[in-house]
């Protein structure tokens, strides 16, 4: 039951992640979550967060912003980003990243989400079997309803940590069984 909120990949921050890995697998666009993942509660983002965002936009790679946030906040930090967003994703939910990836003209193969939570990004993002990565939040400040799901992700991370092999199987087990993986794998 678990397995489906376990990421292909855990990272402390986004631009520890390389050209490279996207090229390696094949992902030719990244979905990415604003709030903790890219920018702090105030706003803040960090200087090699930006340089990472310039990076991957001349590498070719699309970056799309990707937020259960509002309209004026996801276009206000887009828009500092030079970098289009969705809003009101509804994540977990199908919704959202099937708009991204129809916006981007990608298939689920293509396309990478990264971010903070466990349970709106990775999860949302295995459902699709998008291949998906876990970064450390930006800062421990957290708006009131994610405050609350902190200690679960903790306590499923070190779990997954703990016996990653294991539990990396398990999880690609169920993003293959799961019916929308099968609808979308057989849409694309």
């Amino acid at each position: 039951m678990l397995e489906r909120f376990f990421p292909n990949y855990y990272t402390d921050k986004v631009s520890d992640l390389k050209t490279e890995f996207f090229t390696e697998r094949k992902i030719k666009g990244i979905l990415i979550d604003i709030d903790n993942t890219l920018i702090d509660y105030y706003e803040n983002i960090a200087e090699d967060t930006l340089q990472w965002i310039e990076h991957i936009k001349k590498s070719g790679i699309k970056i799309l912003l990707l937020s259960n946030n509002n309209k004026d906040r996801v276009n206000r930090i887009g828009n500092r980003l030079g970098v289009e967003g969705i809003y009101y994703a509804a994540k977990p939910r199908r919704r959202g990243f099937v708009s991204a990836m129809e916006k981007m003209h990608l298939k689920n193969h293509e396309v990478c989400i990264i971010g903070d939570q466990l349970f709106t990004d990775i999860y949302g993002g295995n459902r699709l079997n998008i291949f998906t990565v876990l970064v450390k939040q930006v800062h421990e400040r957290d708006i009131w309803i994610t405050k609350f799901k902190r200690p679960l992700e903790k306590h499923i991370m070190r779990l997954f940590l703990k016996n990653d092999d294991k539990m990396a199987k398990r999880r690609d087990s169920w993003k293959e069984k799961s019916a929308i993986s099968k609808k979308i794998q057989e849409k694309n």
